[in-house]
């Protein structure tokens, strides 16, 4: 086998020249035999390596013979397949990481000739996101058994830090809303709005160990006559279960008080259907109040089902109607962030804006008055 190293002087200093790399190594000594003896083992141990190499390929491809071939990019192709077990918007992101350029260092390399200089060159051009899909890459060919060791450490890759995040612009909030048809989905946006909260942190709050057990503090404490809770943002699974670990029909005998549950519903069946979960879990336990919200549209799926008549007939429900506002005007007051009472009064609105507020007001405080034996205790 032809030696990879080549010995050569200059100035009295002994230098081995790397024939596959093209690189000069000083061997730092004036003394020729022992110039010869470095270079020889120079040899030796690249010539062992590549025998060792070329041994440990015949035993893959006998297991695996794709192995010998197999690239990074096959890891992409494989991962991007995964129709039906991840989601289609997790699909659509990684489309996109994947074919960002830092990839391109790997992306046709062979698996098993990777080393951690070339996680290490794809993680310096790129950002946050390529650690993070790097990392799901490499687990995957781990799992996949197509890479026998890792090829960084689990303490050797740089940590994900995130970037400083701007909150959204108004215009934008109103095209996220507009693109989105589910009208949970779409309340839990809006509450994003209006609190100001990341979607992880506000989905946090209600996972903090017993936190929503915080709730029946003041009525514990005889500190308020009246607690309301807003369990909007789709909460609504997580707020029937802590109801039900409670023993929510043993409430009003236990706390001397009554629960009232307040229900939206609008002209879309999902809200319906929400109702629906919650009157076939707490029947008549609670007392019902259905809020029919025309905004969107008549309330017909509603006013026309079964579910109505049990409510209003079983239950011994209440209702009452919100009036459909004019477009306008709900713009006005979603840009504003005002709730109608408050914009009756607000300088943020035009007198006629105001104006309509004030007659939208009066009926509404009628129908309430109608129902306070269900809202106060």
């Amino acid at each position: 086998m032809k030696n990879s190293y080549r010995l050569y002087r200059r100035k009295g200093i002994y230098y081995v020249h790397d024939a596959e790399t093209g690189k000069q190594q000083s061997l730092k000594t004036r003394d020729r035999k022992e110039a010869e003896r470095l270079a020889m083992a120079k040899n030796e141990a690249r010539e062992n390596r590549l025998l060792n190499y070329k041994i440990a390929e015949a035993h893959l491809a006998a297991q695996d013979p794709a192995m010998m071939k197999r690239t990074w990019q096959d890891v992409i192709d494989y991962w991007l397949s995964r129709t039906g077990e991840v989601g289609e918007s997790t699909l659509n992101r990684a489309k996109v990481a994947f074919k960002s350029k830092p990839f391109d260092a790997i992306r046709h390399k062979r698996i098993i000739e990777t080393v951690a200089a070339d996680f290490l060159r794809v993680l310096n051009a790129g950002s946050c996101s390529t650690n993070l899909w790097l990392r799901i890459l490499h687990e995957t060919a781990l799992r996949m058994d197509w890479l026998l060791r890792r090829v960084l450490a689990k303490a050797a890759w740089p940590p994900i830090k995130y970037g400083v995040t701007n909150a959204i612009t108004w215009d934008q909030h109103q095209q996220i809303m507009t693109k989105e048809r589910n009208e949970e989905r779409r309340r839990y946006y809006d509450t994003l709005w209006h609190t100001g909260g990341a979607p992880v942190d506000i989905a946090n709050l209600m996972r903090q160990p017993n936190a929503i057990d915080l709730i029946l503090q003041p009525i514990i404490a005889d500190m308020a006559d009246v607690v309301m809770l807003d369990s909007r943002a789709g909460t609504s699974d997580e707020m029937l279960d802590w109801l039900r670990s409670i023993g929510i029909e043993n409430i009003p005998k236990e706390l001397a008080c009554k629960v009232t549950i307040v229900a939206t519903v609008t002209a879309t069946m999902d809200t319906v259907e929400q109702l629906k979960r919650w009157g076939d879990e707490l029947k008549s336990t609670v007392r019902w109040l259905v809020v029919s919200n025309t905004v969107s549209g008549p309330t017909d799926i509603y006013d026309t089902s079964k579910l109505r008549k049990t409510i209003m007939e079983e239950y011994h429900g209440k209702e009452i109607i919100l009036p459909k506002l004019p477009e306008f005007l709900m713009q006005a007051l979603d840009k504003a962030s005002l709730t109608i009472h408050a914009a009756s009064e607000s300088d943020k609105m035009d007198f006629f804006s105001r104006s309509l507020c004030v007659g939208i007001i009066k009926p509404a405080m009628e129908q309430i008055a109608l129902v306070q034996e269900v809202i106060l205790p």
